[in-house]
């Protein structure tokens, strides 16, 4: 009876090892699936257009129609995106990533770069005359 009383135990042991590893596995996917649920949960983000810093740490953008001044993220350089850049924006409209340039658009005709060198006067598809901002690309 002592004999049978140890594979019982290593049995017991064994059982218990599988437990506590399918426990740990379920956890892990419990986990992963709150982080993908959370995720998904998150509001979309919105991209503005980067105008130019300014000294108190803040940013200019132009989103929706309108010019903001916004607040922007520690973790982005305030110097780093160049005029016309898009930036990925979040909910209360501060700047958390800098992205590239856009690259469509309507396609107008250049008719002159006024004196300042960073607006343009263009005319569109319906010969509508705009004064636009010049990207950084567009002003080197």
């Amino acid at each position: 009876m002592s004999g049978n009383g140890g594979k019982d135990r290593q049995t017991l042991t064994e059982v218990k090892e599988r437990l506590a590893s399918t426990l740990r596995e379920a956890r892990d996917q419990i986990v992963a699936l709150k982080e993908e649920v959370d995720r998904l949960a998150q509001p979309p983000a919105r991209y503005g257009l980067f105008i130019e810093a300014n000294e108190d740490g803040t940013a200019d953008i132009f989103t929706g129609g309108r010019t903001l001044r916004v607040n922007v993220a520690p973790a982005v350089d305030v110097q780093t995106p160049g005029r016309g850049q898009a930036v990925l924006l979040n909910e209360p409209l501060n700047v958390t990533e800098a992205r590239g340039y856009e690259r469509v658009g309507d396609v107008v005709t250049l008719k002159e770069v006024l004196e300042d060198g960073e607006r343009a006067l263009v005319v569109g598809h319906t010969d509508e005359e705009r004064v636009v901002r010049l990207a950084e690309p567009l002003l080197a």
